[in-house]
């Protein structure tokens, strides 16, 4: 293997201080958050983006870094978060040749802000626009959400919930379904580490881990 540095974050507008893991998608592209940086002035050292590193083309060298969204505090802030990859939608045939209806291209958690400055999910979309669910019974959500069926998404809250041991929480399309936390901490608090799915008997379960 070799080491090969790619575009670097500059800070500002460009974004800095990444955190959280990598994601690839199919094109080989990095995905990438910075919990500060972005040029918020709603943050002291700006509010975070999300970005993506696009490889080059045959024959050259140069990565292209492309900023998908500067977060402004509103819709959340602080993304410590791996973002979450959404597959391709199939191109579907629509009358009179109009636009289909845009596809999701990746969710992320923010530690803060959204309406009640606890955080959110928001979600981007190939046609620019974003949808934030902002928390209120959990607070400062660390790790991305996964997918836990169709059209839902499962993370955790590192704080918040019955005694501010942390949580569980789902989003059924746009809305915050349900808030699971640990009733006294005995069992664990303050999940911190991505969740994952696995099969066990049979049946579909999820699995994290708890910081105390």
């Amino acid at each position: 293997w070799r080491e090969k540095l790619i575009p670097k974050c500059r800070g500002g507008n460009d974004g800095n201080g990444p955190s959280a893991p990598l994601a690839i998608d199919s094109d080989g592209a990095v995905w990438g958050t910075t919990p500060n940086g972005g040029g918020s002035i709603h943050c002291t050292n700006g509010c975070g983006t999300l970005f993506k590193l696009v490889p080059p083309a045959p024959g050259h060298t140069l990565w292209t870094e492309v900023i998908l969204h500067r977060f402004s505090g509103a819709d959340g802030a602080n993304p410590y978060s791996k973002p979450l990859l959404y597959p391709s939608a199939p191109v579907a045939n629509q009358p009179n040749n109009l636009p289909g209806p845009p596809q999701p291209l990746s969710t992320v958690t923010n530690y803060a802000g959204g309406d009640f400055g606890q955080g959110t999910i928001t979600t981007i979309y190939d046609d620019g626009s974003i949808k934030t669910v902002s928390l209120q019974n959990g607070t400062n959500p660390s790790a991305g959400v996964i997918l836990g069926g169709p059209d839902t998404l499962v993370g955790s809250t590192f704080g918040g919930g019955s005694g501010d041991v942390g949580g569980f929480f789902t989003v059924v399309g746009q809305h915050l379904a349900t808030t699971v936390a640990p009733s006294d901490g005995s069992k664990g608090s303050n999940p911190y580490g991505g969740l994952c799915e696995f099969s066990g008997d049979g049946t579909a379960e999820i699995a994290g881990t708890f910081h105390n």
